[in-house]
């Protein structure tokens, strides 16, 4: 397993990598031992020693990005986190470590989703905190999420941004798509940083003040882009 924090070298995006990875070394430190790299452009920058650059060249169409970094490793599964997921609280590592080892022992999974939301379609027998997803909207969604590398790979590629990937992208129906049950606890706690459009959220300002994260003034980097 290795995570994969998915953004690019542009504001604001560029801008909530660092919080995010601040928040997440509190929040789940050690990263249940699993390696992290961050999606990257071409301009290089230092996020610590825990978590290299996966360098992409210039090119910005998100499924593209994703897809040259994806193949740039060899684990078979990823953690699939974008930088504008914000830790609010602690990540449960034991039972983010037995999701991994549950969905890689299903032979036709592809997908486990971390928040049931939506939720599943179909429950599956009493005892298991996974549903499966059997079809509709949202069937690929990129909130935290375990994926089989190469069927990302496979899906991510035709898509500009991650949006269109969410709106479009139902995935291959032979390959079984999963998440925590509706009612489930999910072993992450997460909030959005960014609105579509790159609008920061006052949520995630507030989270990272009072965790002492230093985080930008949403405020001057709108003047500074205008």
């Amino acid at each position: 397993m290795r995570i994969i924090l998915a953004t690019f070298d542009r504001e604001p995006y560029s801008s909530a990598v660092k919080p995010c990875l601040a928040l997440l070394r509190k929040f789940w430190p050690g990263f249940c031992g699993w390696p992290l790299s961050v999606v990257w452009n071409e301009r290089i920058v230092d996020f610590g020693p825990d978590a290299p650059l996966l360098l992409t060249g210039h090119d910005t169409h998100w499924g593209r990005m994703l897809s040259s970094a994806l193949s740039q490793v060899e684990d078979e599964w990823v953690l699939y986190l974008c930088e504008d997921y914000f830790a609010l609280g602690p990540w449960d590592s034991a039972r983010l470590a037995h999701a991994a080892d549950a969905i890689q022992s299903v032979p036709m999974a592809g997908y486990l989703r971390l928040c049931p939301c939506p939720p599943p379609d179909r429950a599956l027998p009493p005892g298991v905190d996974f549903g499966e997803h059997v079809g509709g909207n949202y069937r690929a969604s990129l909130q935290p999420s375990f994926w089989r590398r190469e069927y990302l790979m496979r899906l991510c590629a035709k898509y500009p941004t991650p949006w269109d990937f969410e709106i479009q992208e139902h995935g291959d129906p032979d390959v079984g798509h999963y998440s925590y049950a509706d009612g489930a606890r999910s072993p992450v706690q997460f909030t959005q940083g960014l609105r579509r459009g790159g609008l920061w959220q006052d949520e995630a300002l507030e989270l990272c003040r009072r965790e002492g994260v230093v985080c930008p003034n949403p405020l001057l980097a709108e003047a500074a882009r205008g």
